[in-house]
């Protein structure tokens, strides 16, 4: 693994920067609370599927078709708690003369509850 030494901040702003870094890597880092912070390193190609989908009733505006944006998750948990879960599978399958996994689709799960109003 080669270290990433040198970084150009090209944008900032509302507690969020990012910074181009060397052979195409981008570095995003979010405050997104008192304290906690994420910092997300997107590859030169991108990351692999940027978004993600799930079934989240009582949510403002509901869950879009095209998905929500995988970073998004990320705040919610922070700001909310609740449980991020990332779930793989994968099937035996005969690959040429031996037998092999082959990966399906991963699914990406947030659950959280909802806090009670207090009188």
């Amino acid at each position: 693994m080669l270290a990433l030494r040198t970084a150009q901040l090209i944008e900032a702003g509302e507690g969020r920067a990012v910074f181009q870094l060397e052979r195409g890597w981008r570095c995003e880092v979010a405050l997104l609370d008192d304290g906690l912070g994420r910092v997300l390193c997107h590859p030169p190609g991108g990351l692999r599927e940027p978004r993600t989908w799930a079934i989240a009733g009582g949510l403002a505006g509901g869950v879009p078709w095209e998905g929500r944006s995988r970073t998004g998750l990320f705040a919610a948990r922070a700001r909310w708690g609740g449980d991020l879960t990332r779930i793989a599978i994968s099937r035996a399958d005969v690959i040429g003369l031996h037998l092999g996994w082959r990966p399906l689709m991963p699914v990406t799960q947030y659950a959280a509850a909802k806090p009670r109003s207090h009188p």
